[in-house]
């Protein structure tokens, strides 16, 4: 025989589902707020460091006239960081 509760409304009857995990609402490429400083320091590092060496291979080349292989070493460096 069915039970049934006199007086509760839908919502009030308890079910046997499984509680909602905390990851259910995330989408697959989606960061949330707490992550985004995870991409945001490094890119921002990353621009910094371009801007440098920007700097210093315009500085070599173009008032120095002399690239040597330390600047081809950074510029390496700086390809693999980027990469």
């Amino acid at each position: 025989m069915t039970e049934v509760m006199v007086g509760a409304a839908p919502n009030d009857i308890q079910t046997n589902q499984p509680a909602a995990s905390p990851t259910d609402h995330v989408h697959p490429g989606h960061i949330s707020n707490d992550n985004k400083a995870i991409l945001t320091v490094p890119l921002v590092l990353l621009a910094f460091s371009i801007v440098v060496v920007g700097l210093r291979i315009w500085t070599r080349a173009r008032m120095v006239k002399f690239f040597g292989m330390d600047d081809w070493w950074i510029l390496g460096a700086l390809i693999v960081l980027g990469g």
